[in-house]
């Protein structure tokens, strides 16, 4: 039976997908975009809910025929957020996350506000096997940016979002470390998992609410009067080092 493709950007259904690149029509749906051949194939195994794949003729037969719509090239171009295109993308249900408890090493963005850094934070937690990140006044982990830095890391990951008070009340009985240019040399502080390890913005760093929950504060030293480390980067560097040193 041939596949009826949608060629028209008019069309209401692709206006609908374009709108999901805004936060705004994100939330009042519930759904976000995730693109790719290797994100909407990882999707499928790990079982995400995806409840629409869009694709180009060229992925014909490439994922379930009772989920896809197939779109032309230009409309593909409308509904996709990359520069260059690959021909696939799908749109996921939001998880439903509690706010709760963690139960072994956790991570606390507070306001990480650049996607990119979001995203690769995400990706550094999944691989790590950290499961639960607490954000607080940060940018929308459903942006396709970090969707795309993520790297199927949003696959492996619960994001609790609250205010900073609302997450230190699941948290407070966790030891919380913050990281800190002010605080002492990670590589040479005794630190017990498990723990929250805090993140802070970009430009500011953590808030003095974290601060002064904070069981320990560390960082990391810099040669050539280096001040700090790129966000992502930084909680990179000590999330292995607190987990496989």
């Amino acid at each position: 039976m041939k596949q009826e493709i949608i060629r028209s950007t008019q069309n209401p259904i692709v206006k609908f997908v374009a709108s999901l690149k805004e936060k705004k029509f994100r939330e009042r749906e519930g759904l976000f975009l995730v693109e790719g051949r290797k994100m909407v194939t990882e999707g499928f195994a790990r079982g995400a809910e995806i409840q629409t794949v869009y694709a180009t003729e060229k992925f014909l037969g490439a994922f379930p025929e009772e989920k896809t719509v197939y779109v032309s090239e230009e409309v593909f171009r409308k509904m996709s957020d990359e520069v260059s295109p690959e021909g696939v993308l799908a749109t996921l249900k939001m998880p439903s996350v509690s706010l709760v408890s963690p139960t072994k090493t956790c991570v606390f963005l507070d306001a990480v506000r650049d996607p990119g850094n979001m995203g690769t934070i995400i990706r550094t937690c999944a691989a790590c096997g950290v499961t639960d990140i607490y954000a607080a006044d940060s940018c929308d982990p459903y942006n396709p940016k970090v969707i795309r830095s993520s790297m199927s890391g949003i696959y492996a990951v619960r994001i609790h979002r609250g205010t900073r008070e609302e997450l230190l009340s699941v948290l407070k009985d966790f030891p919380i470390v913050v990281a800190d240019m002010g605080g002492k040399d990670v590589f040479r502080e005794k630190i017990s998992l498990p723990v929250c390890l805090v993140v802070g913005n970009e430009a500011n760093g953590v808030s003095q609410c974290l601060k002064n929950a904070a069981t320990q504060t560390v960082a990391l030293p810099m040669a050539n009067e280096m001040e700090s480390l790129n966000a992502a980067v930084s909680l990179s560097v000590l999330l292995y080092t607190l987990i496989y040193r």
